[in-house]
This record gives C-alpha cells, structure tokens and sequence, in this order.
C-alpha cells in the first residue's frame, strides 16, 4: 500500500501547512462574504424623471403630474422636456374618466410625439398603462351603448306592438263606423218613405 521510504516528517508537515493554509483561505472568503453581504451599496440617485415615471408606475398619478410638470417649467435639458411632456401626456390619459377625454389626451399625446419624433424609451412602460385605461374606457362605453342601443330596441319593438294594437282598433273603429253609416242610411231612407 504505502511504501514508507516515500513519506518523511518533513511531506508531513508541508502538507499540514497546506491544510491549515487552505482552510484560513476558505474562512477568511466566507468571513469577507459574509461582511460584504451584509454592506450596503451607496445608494443610487434617481433621476427626477425617473422618480417621476416611478410615481406613475405606482398608481399616484397627480403626483407624478406634478413631478412631471416641475420638470417641463424647470428643464433646460430639451431631452428631459420631451420626456415631461410625455410623461403628463400619459397622466392626461390614464386619469381620463370618460372615453372623449382619454381621446383627447391621446390626440395630444400623438401630435407631441409627431414633433418629438417617437415615444421616448423610457416612457413605453407609461405609454402602454395609459392605453390600457383607454381601452377599458372605450370598451365600457362601447357596452353602455350595445345596452342603450338593446333599451331602444326594446322600446322599438313596445311601440311597434302598440301600433299594431292602435292600427287593429283603428280597422275596428273603421267597421263601426261603416256599419253606423249603412245603419244611418237605411234610417235615413225609411223616413222619407213614411
């Protein structure tokens, strides 16, 4: 098996250094693992933007209209103005409470971006929250005049049934009449033959 002339005192030792080597590296990484774990980053700045943007992602829309309009009066920066106006563009847009008003958000937002030349990158996020609103919006009154236009169908058809009801009494009231005329005639006629 092991042939003893190989291993002398001093292969023992080395390898005994190696393994107490070995393991101080091994605790010392996961001592400094473990404090690094437990450091903190500095943190990141945000931009205002994107504090703006991060506002409206989280649903407090006057708010980030606010961020966003301090911005549009107060940038010098013309790529900040653009994703500003942008940006109150979409709060126009999802804070619509009616489909007409969405649209003329929307009609807003198009001619911007037709003189900004696109939607800013950063803004898709908003862009698409927004037209989803509008969606919802549209698609509620498109279902309150399907319900509007299934009531006048109703009423339609009432008015119909009430107008072929009158135009039977009509034909009634015509017989009757008719029938009064002959009955008046032949009156009219045995009179003069007395």
């Amino acid at each position: 098996m092991f042939k003893s002339d190989n291993i002398d005192g001093n292969s023992i030792f080395k390898a005994g250094v190696r393994v107490v080597w070995y393991g101080f590296v091994l605790l010392a990484g996961l001592g400094f693992g473990c404090q690094y774990q437990g450091m903190h980053p500095a943190e990141k700045t945000i931009s205002p933007v994107d504090q703006a943007r991060q506002t409206f992602l989280q649903g407090d829309y006057p708010l980030a209209g606010e961020k966003f309009d301090v911005l549009v009066k107060q940038a010098v920066d013309p790529e900040i103005i653009n994703l500003s106006l942008h940006g109150l563009a979409c709060v126009d847009m999802i804070t619509a409470d009616d489909a007409d008003t969405f649209l003329k958000a929307l009609e807003s937002l198009l001619h911007h971006q037709i003189q900004a030349e696109g939607v800013p990158l950063g803004n898709y996020g908003l862009l698409i929250r927004a037209l989803g609103h509008g969606s919802r919006l549209m698609g509620n009154e498109r279902r309150q005049t399907l319900d509007r236009i299934d009531g006048l169908k109703a009423i339609n058809r009432k008015q119909n049934r009430e107008i072929l009801k009158l135009q039977k009494q009509i034909k009634t009231f015509q017989h009757q009449i008719s029938s009064l005329e002959s009955i008046d005639q032949e009156l009219q006629e045995k009179r003069k033959n007395q």
